[in-house]
């Protein structure tokens, strides 16, 4: 199992399973939620049929992190940065060969919401 901040990442029975993992409301603390490069590298070389995107606990995710938005607005640059970043990632996940299902449980709100939407089901 892979984990960076807040996300985890793990292969059951060949379906790779994307856990948001920031209790208690499971926040997305970056625009670019997961890195692109670690994405693509996770999903090209393991041998995935599918892929699960869930929250961890009550519910799937309460949107993003207003606080770090809050601090990250102070940079226009770097919060352009990431916005396009976080853009090619919910493309990436979009445009995935392999069925994706978005696993909802509970509040799903903003960024969380545009996590489910970029899968299939």
């Amino acid at each position: 199992m892979m984990s960076e901040s807040g996300i985890k990442l793990e292969i059951i029975d060949s379906i790779g399973v994307i856990t948001l993992a920031s209790q208690p409301q499971n926040q997305i603390h970056s625009p670019d939620f997961i890195d692109l490069p670690t994405f693509k590298s996770w999903i090209e070389d393991s041998p995935i049929k599918g892929l699960v995107i869930c929250g961890e606990g009550r519910h799937f995710s309460g949107g993003a992190d207003l606080d770090e938005l809050k601090r990250l607005s102070g940079d226009y640059v770097s919060l352009r940065s990431k916005m396009q970043q976080g853009n090619l990632v919910l493309n990436y996940l979009q445009n995935l060969p392999i069925p994706t299902v978005a696993a909802l449980s509970g509040a799903c709100f903003g960024a969380g919401l545009e996590i489910a939407l970029a899968c299939h089901i």
